[in-house]
């Protein structure tokens, strides 16, 4: 359970970051590209945004 509460908060933590900075991409694009793998832990604002392009 522990392990599922850390996953669950991680996820929702990059997705909130890269919902609001300034890479222009909507909640449900950063929570689908963090549940893809296609953006990690460190990505610039520009970077995330080439990715969910």
């Amino acid at each position: 359970m522990k392990k599922v509460l850390t996953i669950a908060l991680t996820i929702f933590s990059v997705s909130a970051y890269a919902a609001h900075t300034n890479a222009n991409v909507t909640a449900e694009q950063a929570i689908k590209g963090v549940a893809s793998g296609a953006i990690i832990i460190g990505m610039t604002p520009k970077q995330i945004q080439n990715v969910l392009k």
